[in-house]
C-alpha cells in the first residue's frame, strides 16, 4: 500500500501527469481520494501495530523481543 501512496503523492505533486478522466470522473479528485484513503489505512496499520507492541508483560517487552529475538514468557 505504501507504493500506492507514493505514486499518488507523486501524481499530486505533478498534476499535469494525471489522466484527465478516470472512470468518468475528474482524474485529480480520484487520485486525491485514493491517496487520502490509502494513507489513512497505512497510518491506522502503524498505530495498531505500535499499540499491540505495548500490551506485553511490560510496556517495552515486545519491543525488546523484536531487537533480541527472545520473547519473555508471561
Amino acid at each position: 500500500m505504501v507504493p500506492v501512496v507514493f505514486l499518488t503523492g507523486w501524481a499530486l505533486l505533478y498534476p499535469e501527469m494525471v489522466l484527465a478522466k478516470i472512470m468518468g470522473g475528474d482524474g485529480l479528485k480520484i487520485n486525491d481520494f485514493i491517496h487520502v484513503i490509502v494513507g489513512f489505512l497505512v497510518s491506522f496499520f502503524l498505530f495498531v501495530h505500535v499499540y499491540f507492541c505495548t500490551i506485553g508483560a511490560t510496556f517495552v517487552s515486545n519491543f525488546k523481543s523484536m531487537v533480541n529475538g527472545y520473547h519473555e514468557p508471561h
